[in-house]
């Protein structure tokens, strides 16, 4: 028997109708809950679980991601611009000053790292011909008649890039030099001893 549960009259089973008041009787009836709802319901509450979970793991990896970006790279030493005493630079460069050259009026210093020009009347391919034979591991980046430009590496403190232009008929050579300055690493020739170039 199924009870209606708006006037509580007993109905015989696999009544759709109360046979006193007329409203929907049985599983539809108001006071009772589907089965399939019923089934339904830890589905939904499991789904909105995974859902949450979802966005607060994406707001944790959105904050993590800003953090990251917000975190600043070391910072290098602000340089610092001098006037250079010539024989001071020549024994600070050794074989890398290039012999009766001119130091410029001002060098930079950042951190160990050093830049210098300085300024010769040899022409550009003289210039590189004297370090091609004086250093013994260098990569030539770029070789023109007017232009040259190569890394270098003597040991972990002295290595760098070195480059010379043309300039109104003197040639301007522009060395890079310290144990951070960018060079390319030694290769197994220079090991040996010879030129990679």
């Amino acid at each position: 028997m199924i009870k209606c549960a708006a006037c509580e009259t007993e109905n015989p089973d696999g009544s759709a109708l109360c046979q006193n008041c007329g409203k929907a009787v049985g599983p539809s009836s108001e006071g009772s809950v589907p089965a399939r709802r019923r089934n339904l319901t830890p589905l939904l509450v499991t789904a909105a679980v995974v859902l949450l979970a979802i966005v607060a793991g994406g707001i944790w990896m959105v904050r993590k991601g800003a953090e990251a970006s917000e975190s600043t790279p070391p910072k290098l030493p602000d340089p610092v611009i001098a006037e250079p005493q010539p024989q001071a630079v020549q024994s600070q460069l050794g074989d890398i000053y290039y012999p009766g050259a001119k130091t410029q009026p001002s060098i930079m210093e950042q951190g160990a790292n050093t830049l210098i020009n300085l300024e010769t009347a040899d022409p550009v391919i003289k210039v590189r011909d004297y370090y091609k034979s004086k250093l013994e591991n260098i990569n030539l980046l770029m070789d023109e008649t007017d232009r040259f430009s190569l890394s270098f590496y003597k040991d972990d403190n002295k290595k760098g890039l070195i480059s010379a232009t043309e300039q109104d008929g003197h040639t301007v050579i522009t060395i890079a030099v310290g144990p951070t300055a960018p060079a390319l690493p030694p290769s197994k020739s220079a090991k040996s001893g010879k030129n990679t170039k």
